[in-house]
């Protein structure tokens, strides 16, 4: 989900750089506003149309109804198991030398994944935590980037889930996933 992971870049690492109302984003804000835009620009590019104002109520209803609960109750299970899903990611990360700054000293955990966008990778990996971010002074997390990457893909779907022991919520039918077509 490239644009959830410029939203919470926005949000966690350059945030000293935007206005405060940006920086209050929560993350379910973040989750829901990248689900739509994404969702949304899926939906029009398969129907071959722009959008006119007509078409937004019908759009909007959809995407509550029928794609956001899906979304909604993922973000769920992740607060819920958080640190498990943290755990289950460290376990498999890539640890990039050690960072050593102002004092501060620790890891880099990056994740890989053929599967992933492109664009949220740094030489091929997201780096989900980060001991220490020089865009904002201290560390990042970024493991619910990881989790809705993770999760769109059906291999590590499954094996997030086994790895958990935790019966994952349902992803989205067909035809609703965020990622935009080729």
């Amino acid at each position: 989900m490239p644009l959830l992971h410029i939203v919470n870049r926005i949000r966690r690492e350059l945030h000293q750089d935007y206005p405060l109302i940006y920086q209050k984003i929560s993350g379910i804000q973040a989750l829901q506003a990248s689900c739509w835009v994404h969702w949304l620009y899926h939906q029009l590019r398969h129907q071959q149309r722009d959008l006119v104002p007509a078409m937004g109520p019908a759009l909007l209803e959809r995407f509550t109804d029928e794609v956001w609960p899906a979304f909604s109750q993922h973000w769920s299970f992740f607060e819920t198991h958080q640190q498990q899903v943290s755990a289950w990611f460290v376990a498999r990360a890539e640890v990039r030398g050690l960072v050593r700054t102002n004092d501060k000293v620790g890891h880099d955990y990056g994740y890989v994944s053929r599967n992933w966008h492109a664009s949220v990778l740094v030489e091929g990996i997201l780096f989900f935590r980060q001991a220490w971010n020089t865009d904002s002074e201290g560390p990042v997390d970024h493991t619910d980037l990881a989790y809705f990457e993770a999760i769109e893909h059906p291999d590590e779907y499954r094996q997030l889930g086994l790895g958990l022991g935790e019966e994952l919520p349902p992803w989205p039918q067909a035809g609703l996933q965020l990622a935009p077509g080729p």
